[in-house]
């Protein structure tokens, strides 16, 4: 946030309210826009504190209202339950079902079942496969 453009992007607004837009225009945080206005001397500590505290405040109530956003393979394991899923996969491993098949049995496209399969086996990145 360079001084001269930030500054000039201040005007004579009071610089607590002014962090809400300054944060807006630069793509910052509004706690971003504070320090860099008492970096520049146009925001006192007490100003700065009072922004810090609101922000945390206002991110622990967004925090309580809403809830975590669970993927939906993740949805869908939790639903058909862990042991149905493994016994799905484990046919689909001793070639007794397609992927087809295994797509079908959990009402998932393709691209969900590996998802599923790692969070089955709790492994990130690496998909379980028995046929190695």
């Amino acid at each position: 946030m360079p001084a001269s453009v930030f500054l000039d992007y201040l005007g004579t607004d009071e610089p607590v309210e002014a962090s809400i837009r300054l944060a807006r225009r630069f793509k910052v945080s509004e706690e971003a826009a504070a320090i860099r206005l008492h970096q520049l001397g146009r925001l006192d500590l007490d100003g700065l504190n009072r922004i810090r505290q609101e922000t945390r405040e206002r991110v622990e109530r967004q925090q309580g209202e809403r809830s975590p956003i669970v993927p939906y393979s993740t949805r869908r394991l939790r639903d058909l339950g862990r042991s149905y899923v493994g016994a799905v996969l484990d046919a689909y491993y001793d070639e007794r079902l397609t992927l087809t098949d295994v797509s079908q049995y959990l009402d998932v496209k393709v691209a969900h079942i590996e998802k599923m399969e790692e969070a089955l086996h709790g492994l990130r990145g690496q998909p379980h496969d028995r046929r190695q």
